[in-house]
């Protein structure tokens, strides 16, 4: 029997809010050793759980079920959230079916973020709360929110 494994930082999967992000980022830390990989938007809906599937794996529902909701609200985002917030770069192209404008896969490309460490260094243990927030919000490249 064939098994396959990846492994992750669980710091960065913490940070990450949205649910399909969680699952691409699982998802292209599998494949990441790739460099690329080719995947159907259906297939894609089901692995970061854009859609429910039935007993047998067929897709019963699509929670999303047109490709530019689908684009818009849970793939953009979810890219943007891992390039800003893991140790993974994604970035994909469309491919689009011969002659028309629909879009049948998507070809992503997976490389190690080159802001990887400082995203997980350690806070130091003596400094003061603000000075913690101040340290979140700078590792991160975040501007720090103001109080009025």
């Amino acid at each position: 029997m064939k098994q396959e494994f990846f492994r992750y930082q669980l710091g960065y999967a913490i940070e990450l809010r949205s649910a399909y992000s969680l699952r691409l980022y699982q998802w292209a830390k599998r494949w990441q050793f790739t460099g690329k990989r080719l995947i159907t938007v259906e297939e894609l809906r089901t692995v970061i759980g854009a859609g429910e599937l039935d007993e047998k794996g067929r897709v019963k529902k699509k929670v999303l079920p047109k490709y530019g909701e689908f684009h818009k609200l849970a793939l953009r985002p979810a890219v943007k959230e891992i390039n800003d917030m893991t140790d993974l770069r994604l970035s994909y192209v469309e491919q689009k079916a011969p002659g028309t404008k629909r879009v049948e896969a998507l070809l992503f490309r997976i490389a190690a973020s080159s802001r990887a460490e400082r995203l997980l260094a350690p806070i130091p243990h003596d400094i003061t709360a603000t000075e913690r927030v101040f340290f979140f919000y700078r590792r991160r490249n975040q501007p720090i929110p103001r109080r009025d």
